[in-house]
């Protein structure tokens, strides 16, 4: 048995005296004893303490906050002078890499007044040899801050505030209570009491639930409130848990691993989920987004755009801990869906960056209280591009390959925007890293939202104006007169004469061709491979154009990136299904090895496009399965036995 701590010898000697004490008594002992806390006596951050935060993980994380308050700062009027204000800021890490990043910002460093709340000695001076030469004015608590427009952060603060834990029964609450026995610390219940702060938890939970209450989370948060709906300002929350609280999410750490919380008090870090409705509640009268998982918020703010200008200068270990540091920070399987992001701003203010907001109440995950309005119409918008902010950190655009074939402006009549896609510049990772846009991979489908939001934004139209089909390998096409909401119908064309609509194939290796009658004002995007441009889906994209008033000399037909001859091998059965057909196919297929045959698929789309009779039908002439570093390709996946492939995306709008 392992000798008691110095703190659990005082608890003991305590409860011994004065019975049972409650669960957050126990908590604030543990972390904030002034000899034996955790916090007043070591520092437990990185990898040679206790937990690693994201700060410590890598300086992008703190780069990316910097350039989000440096814009809700720009967006809101530029106000100076500001409290910049971090809670419970660690070593101060986090505020070295925002500062860093917005140094270029103009007037910004000027503006500001930075302010930290730190309880612990030992760390106030951490912060203070981290972040010279800037002063810095602490805190023990939020109500000292000055009254101006406040600016403040609060990354994995609120789990660490002690929590009280109550058990339902039936209309009443029995209360989690540290006591002793046999010398040792053990937890307790209290008989059933009634619980006024608990009153609105009966409506949702039911006899035996778990739910847990913290009391400081209340008036920290009103205090924040109050100074930026006075003054202006904004509030981010980072933190792990969720909307709503239920169920023990009471944990210790040590040296990186879970414990009893009870095992050693004062020797192992405490915290809890958030519960990011109280935080919502007590915020009133404020404006808060949705709850956004920190992955999708991070990469909304443009992170891997960052990560990959980091990495042209590094190599080996570095750019493997790099890689590594991204995919913690993102992935769904890491940090990215575990943590959360809670914008707060006071009414009417600009909308926050990678943020977004309820519409409704039923967007909100539970019924807004009885004295909160709903919140506008708006959507998420990326962060404004800062080109100064980081010198070093060039945001990556995406990648618009363009044909001068849709390219010519009438006298009368201007040409439809289009572009065939790339895999540069978009949010995924892993297989798809890029621009992947294909909802129907295994990729993270807010990841793949983001792709496709940007892809929409490039084709200057709102997300729902970039209209896409269910691909089935068919002839089938589809016509579009408006927005398209609810399920995609099942389709491999799309055709329109409606402006403002973008009309958009998915491929990797088919032909995505993209026609336009500039004259007639109407469009088509067709996702041919070789069994829909057998089948007849160029022609038939064709005649639905013509049926919308085109004429079909007046039609241009481009082809964009597919899998070339030289890189498409198929067997004799597939030659014979071709010449079956018509034997004068066989000019589209070259011998390979042994029984191997070459086949020419845009070849083979050319000549379809000029049997359906069209003015004009080119080939961009890029290989999707020779060029790694723009196209993904399904053939090469499928040789590397990879698990899945990326999707890249064609448009192109009146």
């Amino acid at each position: 048995m392992s000798a008691p701590t110095p703190l659990e010898d005082l608890l003991l000697r305590r409860i011994n005296k004065t019975g049972p004490i409650m669960l957050s008594d126990y908590m604030g002992e543990c972390l904030m004893h002034p000899q034996h806390g955790y916090y007043a006596s070591r520092d437990p951050f990185g990898q040679q303490g206790d937990f690693i935060t994201a700060p410590e993980i890598s300086q992008m994380f703190g780069e990316m906050l910097g350039l989000f308050v440096a814009q809700v700062w720009i967006d809101q009027g530029c106000p100076s002078p500001i409290t910049l204000a971090e809670l419970g800021p660690g070593r101060g890490t986090l505020m070295a890499d925002m500062l860093r990043a917005t140094a270029q910002v103009p007037g910004f460093h000027a503006a500001i007044d930075l302010h930290m709340i730190e309880a612990s000695p030992l760390l106030c001076t951490l912060q203070t040899e981290r972040l010279a030469p800037h002063a810095i004015t602490h805190h023990d608590v939020v109500q000292t801050l000055p009254d101006q427009p406040l600016f403040l952060i609060a990354n994995e603060f609120f789990d660490a505030l002690p929590i009280r834990q109550f058990i339902r029964d039936g209309k009443m609450w029995r209360e989690h209570q540290v006591g002793e026995n046999d010398g040792k610390l053990q937890m307790g219940l209290t008989a059933p009491l009634p619980q006024a702060l608990l009153d609105h938890r009966l409506e949702d939970t039911r006899d035996g639930d778990l739910v847990e209450h913290c009391p400081a989370l209340g008036p920290i948060t009103e205090e924040i409130a109050t100074r930026i709906n006075t003054h202006g300002g904004v509030a981010l929350v980072i933190d792990y848990g969720d909307w709503r609280s239920l169920g023990d999410t009471l944990q210790a750490l040590s040296a990186h691993q879970k414990t009893n919380p009870l095992a050693a008090p004062g020797h192992a870090d405490l915290t809890a989920h958030v519960d990011f409705e109280r935080i919502a509640h007590f915020a009133h009268p404020l404006t808060h987004t949705l709850l956004t998982p920190q992955g999708v918020f991070l990469e909304r703010l443009g992170i891997t755009d960052r990560a990959q200008a980091l990495a042209e200068k590094l190599q080996g270990d570095a750019l493997n801990t790099h890689i590594a540091a991204h995919r913690r920070l993102t992935h769904p399987e890491e940090m990215g869906t575990l943590f959360k992001v809670l914008g707060l701003t006071r009414p009417g203010a600009p909308v926050l960056p990678g943020l977004e907001y309820p519409r409704t109440e039923a967007d909100c995950p539970t019924p807004l209280p009885r004295n909160r309005r709903p919140m506008p119409t708006t959507k998420h918008r990326p962060l404004t591009p800062i080109p100064t902010a980081i010198p070093d950190g060039d945001h990556m655009l995406l990648e618009m390959l363009t044909s001068d074939a849709l390219s010519s402006d009438t006298p009368d009549h201007a040409s439809p925007r289009h572009g065939f896609f790339t895999r540069k510049g978009g949010a995924s990772s892993g297989v798809y890293h890029g621009l992947n846009c294909g909802s129907g991979s295994r990729d993270q489908s807010e990841l793949v939202k983001i792709n496709r939001d940007r892809v929409a934004a490039a084709m200057e139209v709102a997300p729902a104006a970039l209209c896409s089909v269910y691909q089935v390998h068919s002839p089938d096409v589809v016509t579009v007169d408006g927005d398209m909401h609810g399920d995609r119908p099942k389709a491999d064309a799309i055709v329109t004469n409606t402006p403002g609509l973008a009309l958009s194939i998915l491929t990797a290796d088919c032909q995505p061709v993209l026609f336009a009658d500039i004259a007639a004002g109407v469009i088509g995007a067709a996702h041919a491979g070789w069994k829909g441009a057998l089948d007849g889906v160029l022609e038939n994209t064709v005649q639905a154009m013509v049926d919308l008033g085109a004429s079909r000399t007046g039609i241009t037909a481009v082809i964009g990136p597919c899998i070339s001859q030289r890189n498409y091998e198929v067997g004799p059965e597939f030659f014979d299904s071709f010449t079956a057909n018509d034997p004068a196919y066989d000019r589209f297929f070259e011998p390979g090895q042994s029984d191997r045959m070459m086949f020419d698929l845009p070849g083979f789309g050319l000549h379809k496009l000029h049997e359906a009779g069209v003015g004009r039908a080119d080939w961009v002439g890029y290989c999707t399965y020779a060029d790694e570093e723009k196209f993904y390709s399904y053939r090469r996946s499928c040789h590397r036995k990879e698990a899945d492939y990326g999707r890249l995306i064609s448009a192109i709008r009146l």
